[in-house]
This record gives structure tokens, sequence and C-alpha cells, in this order.
């Protein structure tokens, strides 16, 4: 796995949007020192960007979003960081404090339509 690329989970009633089919997703600007392993993006290891809102906290989307829906949510699938440090100093530089080994991915998008129908 290289440096750069996190595993994909998904709790017992998740699943994926656009991460479907993938094992593990590519995060993008992740500091790295020199002759570390990486990785460049591919539709088996999409790219994702870290992502800081006060509201959900840290989480990660994708750089490429679907035009005309809305999103991204979260869809019980999450990145696991617990094993990539370089990351994990990475992320925790951005939050000011620890990384959690759990990262939410957020890569469930909905129409207009889909979203009223399902906020009633």
């Amino acid at each position: 796995m290289a440096f750069n690329q996190a595993w994909l989970t998904t709790t017992k009633f998740g699943s994926y949007g656009l991460t479907e089919g993938c094992e593990c997703i590519t995060i993008e600007g992740v500091k790295i020192p020199s002759g570390y392993a990486t990785s460049t993006p591919n539709p088996k290891a999409p790219l994702y960007r870290i992502v800081y809102r006060k509201q959900f906290g840290v989480h990660l989307e994708p750089v490429d979003q679907p035009t005309g829906k809305l999103g991204p949510m979260a869809n019980g699938v999450y990145a696991d960081v617990s094993s990539s440090k370089f990351l994990r100093k990475h992320i925790s530089e951005i939050l000011g404090y620890p990384c959690p080994d759990l990262i939410r991915v957020h890569d469930r998008f909905e129409t207009q339509e889909q979203y009223d129908f399902l906020s009633r």
C-alpha cells in the first residue's frame, strides 16, 4: 500500500457510493518524504481530498464529483488510516489534534428529487 492511500471499510448498514468496487482511495496532497512509495489515482483507487468542516469534523470527499447532484454525504464508508504514520501526521497537522484511525468517506450523492423525498 502506498503512503498516500487508505483502505476502505464499511459499517454493517453502510453501502458504497462512488467507491463501489474500490478497496482503497488515493488521498490528495499528503506530505510524504522523498523516496517513499506513492500511488497515482486510478479507477480502483480514486482521488479524495481531506476536508474539515466544523459541523462534520474531518472527512474525505472526491475530487471529481458528479454534476447536477447534491452531496457529498456520509454513507457508512470509512478510510482506515491507522497504518500510515505520514498520512496520520498530515491529517493531525490539519486538525490540530491527533488523527482518528477511521475517517468518514463522503461518497454518496443524490438528485434534488431524491433529497426532497428522503428529507420528509
